[in-house]
């Protein structure tokens, strides 16, 4: 597999599924009125203005609701099941945007889209929301059944590792033995992997032995995309030996990291670097080295983050 675009987890979650309608149809500037205080039938209004908009292909007004948050939650619901797949899309983009729990129920019901690309975008909708979209055990069901029906966006399998119970288990081992040879990725621009390789990230955070052996050979194997992969889903892991492991091979590794604008090679960023501005994200340590990765750390400052990492991950 050639090695695929990396980019730093924070510069991933930021403006994400509005990227789809942008590259359909230019923004346009806020409006004045765009706040989220507007009353409820406000906004009811201007949601089934801006859907009868994107009807006719025009999804400008869409771009007003970008900050509304879950006071639009129950206007957009009737769109999910609208009988135009443009409509449904984007409706799961502006539940998506709310970032709310709220909505990961209503997110859930769009898995079993007969639409796959409006499937997937529910499943990166709901792992951004992490854990707190599984609170509700009907996302659960849903993600599970999801995956039994095919579904093997990233996104669904890294999320269903938050789901407990064997039949989540059960779930990912028939999806990683049925896809076998198959890839996956969360977002268009994060490390593509295996779906078996994803399946057992789940798995292991499921407390799946067979996984993290698999896991831990992969790490030792060296697998750029597979290393890079880890490091994009590091919140996703708890496993200590697999994070231990993961920092000792990353942390060393002087392999250029792969971005996706020519600047970022062209500031030297290795790996190494990559990996220590995610783990000082990912635990919060405060060793005063930059974690943006927007340039190569000093050795200095690796030994640093090692140091810090090591006494966070011991016993």
């Amino acid at each position: 597999m050639s090695t695929m675009s990396f980019r730093l987890a924070a510069a991933f979650a930021a403006g994400l599924l509005l990227t789809a309608a942008a590259s359909r149809a230019p923004h346009a500037q806020p409006s004045d009125d765009r706040s989220i205080d507007v009353a409820n039938e406000t906004i009811t209004e201007r949601i089934d203005q801006a859907f009868a908009a994107v009807r006719s292909g025009d999804l400008t007004p869409l771009s007003i609701f970008e900050d509304v948050g879950p006071a639009m939650i129950p206007a957009v619901i009737p769109y999910l099941r609208d009988d135009n797949e443009d409509v449904r899309r984007q409706a799961v983009t502006l539940l998506g945007l709310t970032a709310s729990a709220e909505a990961a129920p209503h997110l859930a019901s769009s898995l079993a889209d007969q639409s796959d690309d409006i499937a997937r975008r529910a499943a990166t909708a709901l792992y951004e929301m992490g854990a707190d979209a599984v609170r509700d055990p009907s996302v659960g069901e849903a993600l599970r059944a999801s995956v039994l029906e095919g579904n093997d966006a990233g996104g669904a399998i890294l999320l269903l590792g938050y789901v407990a119970g064997e039949d989540s288990v059960a779930a990912l081992s028939t999806l990683r033995e049925r896809e076998a040879g198959q890839s996956t990725e969360v977002f268009h621009w994060s490390p593509v992997v295996p779906v078996p390789f994803a399946a057992d990230v789940a798995l292991t955070r499921l407390g799946d032995r067979p996984a993290k052996t698999r896991i831990l050979a992969t790490i030792r194997d060296g697998d750029f995309d597979a290393l890079s992969f880890l490091l994009y889903a590091l919140r996703d892991i708890e496993d200590r030996d697999v994070l231990r492991a993961l920092a000792d091979a990353t942390l060393a590794d002087e392999r250029p990291a792969q971005g996706d604008v020519p600047s970022h090679a062209d500031l030297g960023i290795r790996l190494a670097d990559v990996a220590a501005a995610q783990f000082v994200k990912r635990f919060d340590l405060s060793i005063g080295v930059d974690s943006t990765a927007d340039r190569p750390l000093t050795e200095a400052e690796l030994g640093l983050v090692r140091e810090a990492l090591s006494a966070r991950l011991a016993g």
